[in-house]
C-alpha cells in the first residue's frame, strides 16, 4: 500500500473531486449526476474511434518529405498549433482544449 503525506496530498486530491448537484439536492439526484457523467464518459472511451475527428488544419512543410510519424510533439507559443514532426503541423486548436485538465495541467501542456 502506498503511503503519502496527509497534510499536502489529501487536500489537493479533495479539490479535484467532481461535484454533482448542490447541498440542497437529495442524495439520489446527486448520485444520478455521477451516473449520467459516468455513462457519457464510458461512451467516449468505448466509441471514440467512431466519433468525427475535430476539424484541425494539416499544414505541410513542402521542404521535408511528408510523414505522419511522431517522435515528439511540440505546442506553438500561441497554443493554436501542434507540431507533430518536421513535415506536419496541426493548426486550429480551440482555446477550450486547455480547460480540460489532467491533474494540474492540460493534456497538451509540455513538461
Amino acid at each position: 500500500m502506498a503511503s503519502f503525506e496527509v497534510t499536502t496530498e489529501v487536500p489537493r486530491a479533495i479539490r479535484r473531486q467532481p461535484q454533482a448537484g448542490t447541498a440542497r439536492d437529495s442524495l439520489r439526484s446527486g448520485l444520478c449526476g455521477f451516473a449520467v457523467a459516468g455513462r457519457e464518459l464510458a461512451h467516449l472511451h468505448v466509441e471514440y474511434e467512431s466519433l468525427d475527428p475535430w476539424p484541425l488544419e494539416s499544414v505541410e512543410n513542402k521542404d521535408v518529405p511528408y510523414s505522419e510519424r511522431v517522435a515528439k510533439m511540440s505546442l506553438s507559443a500561441d497554443r493554436q498549433s501542434l507540431k507533430a514532426n518536421e513535415s506536419l503541423t496541426l493548426a486550429g486548436i480551440p482555446a477550450e482544449t486547455f480547460s480540460y485538465r489532467l491533474g494540474s495541467r492540460s493534456a497538451l501542456d509540455e513538461g
